[in-house]
């Protein structure tokens, strides 16, 4: 629970720097990306977090043992754990490619559409989507 006070902490410390005008547009650019790679890294490194962790763990490990698309609804956990698979057979760099794969799209989304973005990031967060 620590953990994520400290990341709620830092991201309020990233949007206050984000929101000073005088700063200009790189630094703000900056604060953002460095909010979302630490809100990438903590999903990414996550274990035992989360009510969908069993679920992911079961269904990496059940795609590396059988290698059968046909067993799953779902195709592209499988391309993801063949992925994972060709570079390391570890559970963590799963965690860590789908942390990737759900956050940096969401990320992109919005930066491009919202008119203040680290707000709209701290929102995402504190809606629990993020891990």
């Amino acid at each position: 629970m620590s953990t994520y006070f400290i990341v709620f902490i830092i991201l309020i410390i990233c949007w206050y720097l984000y929101s000073q005008p005088q700063r200009g547009f790189k630094f703000q650019n900056f604060y953002y990306w460095f909010a979302v790679l630490i809100l990438v890294f903590i999903s990414g490194v996550r274990y035992k977090v989360g009510t969908d962790y069993g679920t992911y763990m079961y269904n990496y490990d059940w795609l590396y043992t059988k290698g059968d698309i046909s067993i799953t609804n779902q195709p592209a956990l499988y391309v993801i754990a063949r992925v994972t698979e060709l570079l390391q057979h570890d559970s963590a760099l799963w965690f860590f490619i789908m942390a990737v794969i759900t956050i940096i799209p969401i990320a992109i989304i919005i930066k491009k559409h919202s008119i203040d973005a680290m707000l709209s990031l701290l929102f995402f967060v504190l809606i629990g989507s993020w891990h």
